[in-house]
């Protein structure tokens, strides 16, 4: 996208992959990013924002059949979508089933190389609903020269959240996945929202990225 900010050309990745099994019964035979929250899925949500800021382009890295299945059949190509929302130009959605996925950073991994992205990505959590400006996002980003940006939100309890260590230039040293208050490290927990700049395709290809999936067969934001 160059220096200047262009969000039809930005692209966004929705990881869905996860069984949800803290919400059963309810993601029983319904994919998380699916569920109704006032009669629409929560996923919805978050595309009628992004598509608000003229952003068109999004990736469902799905894996599991009941994912793929509840986003395909409400959202097919966008096209319904954006007549519902006068979303004028259309929004463009595809679809990238993988079985092999190890979890959210790496279906974002797996979209970058499918579709060579050689712009910065906006990877979004299926199951968030959130508001937030990603033109001045992007600018920070850019700003710091960052390989990667982890959005952050103060909040009251950490319990239960993924908590962010960070050094007094706001970088994240790690993360601390539901701690209690006494070992909490911060107040900032993380909300699931990321930008990756093109040049994290390298690092994803790195040893210790790779040592990572052999050891934990898992490559997630916020854990690895």
């Amino acid at each position: 996208m160059g220096d200047n900010y262009a969000p039809e050309r930005l692209r966004v990745i929705i990881p869905v992959g996860g069984k949800a099994t803290r919400l059963l019964p309810l993601t029983a035979e319904t994919s998380k990013a699916a569920l109704r929250l006032l009669n629409r899925p929560l996923v919805e949500f978050s595309l009628l924002s992004l598509a608000r800021q003229g952003i068109r382009n999004f990736i469902f890295g799905v894996k599991g059949y009941t994912n793929y299945r509840d986003l395909y059949d409400y959202f097919e190509s966008g096209y319904g979508f954006s007549v519902r929302y006068d979303i004028k130009p259309r929004i463009h959605i595809k679809y990238q089933p993988n079985v092999d996925d190890l979890g959210s950073a790496d279906s974002a991994r797996i979209n970058m190389e499918y579709y060579d992205i050689t712009c910065p990505v906006f990877a979004v959590q299926g199951d968030n609903v959130f508001e937030i400006c990603v033109k001045d996002l992007i600018q920070f980003h850019r700003d710091k020269g960052a390989l990667m940006t982890i959005v952050l939100r103060e909040v009251e309890n950490v319990e239960g959240l993924g908590i962010a260590d960070i050094d007094k230039n706001s970088l994240i040293r790690r993360f601390v996945e539901k701690p209690p208050p006494k070992d909490a490290p911060s107040n900032l927990a993380n909300t699931g929202l990321y930008v990756l700049s093109p040049e994290v395709r390298k690092v994803f290809k790195e040893k210790g990225v790779k040592q990572i999936t052999d050891e934990k067969h898992r490559l997630d934001f916020g854990y690895d």
